[in-house]
């Protein structure tokens, strides 16, 4: 549950859409991944 309640709150503070069937648990294994991930979505939004 934690990782679905972190993707909805990235998405929804960053206005950003994380697809589940392009998800992956490598882009949330440090605070580094998981910014690189909300930069790279944020740029092609």
């Amino acid at each position: 549950m934690g990782l679905v309640e972190l993707v909805a709150s990235l998405e929804q503070q960053f206005g950003i859409v994380i697809a589940f069937d392009t998800l992956d648990l490598d882009h949330f294994r440090s605070v580094g991944s998981i910014a690189s991930l909300v930069s790279s979505l944020v740029t092609h939004a």
